[in-house]
């Protein structure tokens, strides 16, 4: 048997296809980290905290510790219940993947976590009417243009109400 040389070919082939390679696998990574969502998998965010920064970037700098002073005085009403509507979202994630499936326990998961929602909700709510009565008119505005803003349908596509 004899031995084959090598092909004498172009060696800027190799390195194309292996620059072509790179280019792909970097393509594909830009694409799977973008679409990565920016909540915990499994994590419900139909209810979330209003971002006290964002809100602080409407209002000039000598008022903007309104909004920390607000969210501070609301801190300890708060926190109490989103941590009851985070361990509520876990038991219906539980009660989910449970086998075999106990609806019973999945409806009172349901219901647990509808209560939790609204308790969190209303001590939200009681916060930004606190911070909107010591906003002026045009900074409501645009408090409202940004809360508008943030909010995103089902589809995730940013709602136009």
């Amino acid at each position: 048997m004899t031995a084959t040389s090598p092909p004498v070919g172009r060696p800027y082939v190799l390195w194309v296809s292996l620059l072509l390679n790179a280019l792909l696998v970097s393509a594909l990574g830009t694409v799977l980290l973008r679409s990565v969502p920016s909540s915990p998998p499994g994590h419900d965010s139909s209810l979330r905290l209003p971002d006290p920064h964002r809100m602080e970037r409407l209002l000039p700098p000598e008022r903007r510790q309104l909004v920390r002073a607000t969210f501070q005085r609301h801190r300890e009403s708060i926190h109490p219940h989103v941590h009851d509507l985070r361990r509520a979202r876990r038991a219906v994630a539980g009660a989910m993947r449970t086998e075999p499936l106990e609806i019973d326990t999945l409806r009172e998961a349901f219901a647990t976590q509808r209560e939790a929602e609204a308790a969190t909700a209303r001590e939200i709510h009681a916060m930004l009417i606190d911070l909107v009565q010591q906003l002026t008119p045009e900074e409501r505005r645009a408090l409202n243009k940004l809360m508008r803003e943030g909010r995103r349908d089902r589809d995730g596509r940013r709602s136009r109400e």
